[in-house]
């Protein structure tokens, strides 16, 4: 787990105040029971995942994709070729949504905006360490690669059985509070 406990609190913060303005259909689905804590988030999230990620066109119309993902201090962070189309997308609209779905065990969405981050960003450098441990290389000596780091505005986390999501953080058995 890479979140500080400012981050932590950050992202249950964040978890609280999307749930707070759902609407009654997402609460008759994601309850309290099935909610997941930012501690849980953090530690299922560890390492890399697929991430499906979906822009806006100039004609505003939506298109998605999956990407590997990680999840590095309480953000979101995929790369892409430079030139791919959803980046074009983001240069115009950054607004973004992402989800990554395990069937119906677990669900994580996301809806904000997205940027795209230079190297020199302590992100990007986080990016570069975990990615260049998981594929064997650089990233960036992959070609001329784009680091989008999403800011969200919105956050979901629903678990079938939350039990299933321990936070090693603290040694808690996955329980929403």
């Amino acid at each position: 787990m890479f979140e500080t406990d400012a981050e932590l609190n950050a992202l249950q913060a964040l978890l609280d105040r999307s749930y707070a303005t759902a609407g009654p259909h997402l609460r008759d689905i994601v309850t309290p029971e099935t909610r997941l804590t930012a501690g849980q988030v953090a530690t299922y999230l560890e390492g890399i995942r697929h991430i499906v990620v979906a822009t806006v066109t100039r004609a505003a119309e939506p298109i998605v994709a999956p990407l590997d993902g990680w999840f590095l201090h309480g953000r979101f962070i995929v790369s892409t070729a430079a030139n791919a189309a959803r980046v074009r997308h983001l240069r115009s609209n950054p607004a973004v949504s992402l989800a990554h779905v395990a069937g119906d065990d677990i669900g994580i969405w996301a809806h904000g905006t997205a940027r795209i981050a230079p190297r020199e960003d302590r992100l990007t450098a986080e990016y570069v360490r975990v990615a260049s441990e998981t594929y064997g290389s650089d990233p960036f000596s992959w070609g001329d690669i784009a680091v989008l780091v999403v800011d969200a505005r919105a956050m979901f986390a629903y678990a079938l059985d939350p039990s299933k999501f321990p936070d090693r953080r603290n040694g808690a058995d996955g329980a929403s509070e």
